[in-house]
């Protein structure tokens, strides 16, 4: 799962949400305190968007898979964008199919 704006009040919590969930969290977010907190709430990785195309990153973080779900609390048209380009296209990791649903 990828969270941005992950070190900020909300962030924190979907943090610590995604990992009491058993999620496997890449945290993004822009001031070193900010990567810290979402760090300290159990994120297994931090992107500093700072330091480059946040797709990129997360390209680079999952070995070119990408994520199965972003939550972006920033909402800006570049972290929207770098949250969509992030998704797995097709199906996700352990989705299961049922007849009728």
């Amino acid at each position: 799962m990828l969270i941005v704006g992950a070190g900020g009040g909300v962030g924190v919590h979907a943090v610590q949400m995604a990992k009491l969930s058993g999620g496997w969290v890449l945290a993004a977010d822009i001031t070193d305190d900010k990567l810290a907190a979402a760090r300290d709430s159990g994120a297994d990785e931090v992107i500093d968007v700072r330091r480059g195309d946040l797709a990129a990153q997360v390209s680079k973080l999952t070995g070119g898979r990408g994520v199965d779900a972003a939550i972006d609390f920033v909402a800006s048209r570049e972290t929207l964008d770098g949250s969509l380009k992030s998704l797995i296209r097709g199906p996700r990791a352990g989705a299961t199919h049922r007849a009728g649903a």
